[in-house]
């Protein structure tokens, strides 16, 4: 197995990723109309998000996605080449405003250490994580968890032993879900 590309988020001016989701699901691309496929192990989806946010509103700039049908606008924006990108298409400049509610937590500067060869890597994986609270795209509020995640990894992190049960732990793993 190996680990998965992330969606990323432009914060502040800063790029994180998206580390850990809690609430409905994020643009999803077959909603779109658009049925992604996997071309490698990388990247199970078939394709990566790259959200920003502007003006406190949570927006969807781009996707770079593996589609085998004919690709289809989305916000009126059809899609570039993306084999540059190892990706089928391009969306860029999107500007699509999100309507997801929940929460996300962006995380950066990642501790190489922590590394995991499969799935999502963990939010305690990075030194800098940050949970923004969002109502129907807009920011309501944001807190900074990096101080928590160091606690974690310095008094409640284990050695992983081997899992109970194989088909849940795999699950956790490409899972997002705090």
């Amino acid at each position: 197995m190996t680990g998965q590309m992330s969606d990323t988020l432009k914060y502040n001016d800063e790029e994180y990723v998206i580390a850990g989701i809690k609430g409905d699901m994020l643009f999803d691309p077959i909603s779109a109309g658009i049925t992604p496929y996997s071309s490698c192990t990388a990247c199970w989806r078939g394709f990566t998000l790259y959200y920003e946010v502007l003006n406190d509103r949570l927006i969807l700039q781009g996707i770079l996605i593996n589609i085998k049908d004919t690709p289809v606008p989305i916000n009126e924006k059809s899609p570039i080449d993306g084999k540059d990108y190892f990706f089928d298409y391009l969306y860029e400049n999107l500007e699509y405003t999100s309507d997801f509610s929940g929460k996300l937590l962006i995380a950066k500067d990642f501790i190489q250490e922590l590394y995991v060869h499969m799935g999502f890597q963990a939010p305690t994986s990075y030194q800098t994580v940050i949970e923004l609270t969002i109502e129907e795209g807009k920011i309501i509020s944001t807190e900074d968890f990096s101080e928590k995640m160091e606690y974690w990894r310095k008094h409640e992190m284990t050695e992983e032993e081997e899992p109970e049960d194989i088909q849940k732990w795999i699950a956790e793993k490409f899972s997002r879900d705090y």
